[in-house]
């Protein structure tokens, strides 16, 4: 069980690598599924990389929040 522990965590690390180095500069950020919160009317959360606020205009349709970044 801890190996599997290990390897989700190893796995968690280089997805944030990757979208650091690779998806983020370029705009394509990823939001965070365990971060998803409702303000308001609103739903808000974070890129999981670069943990840039993020807001929903539409279903699956998510960018930054340029008001809080």
């Amino acid at each position: 069980m801890d190996f599997e522990d290990d390897k989700r965590g190893f796995l968690r690390i280089l997805d944030s690598l990757y979208g650091r180095i690779f998806r983020c500069p370029r705009g394509k950020h990823k939001r965070s599924s365990s971060h998803i919160r409702k303000t308001g009317d609103q739903y808000t959360s974070r890129c999981r990389s670069c943990r840039k606020p993020m807001v929903r205009l539409s279903k699956r349709n998510w960018v930054l929040d340029d008001r809080r970044a």
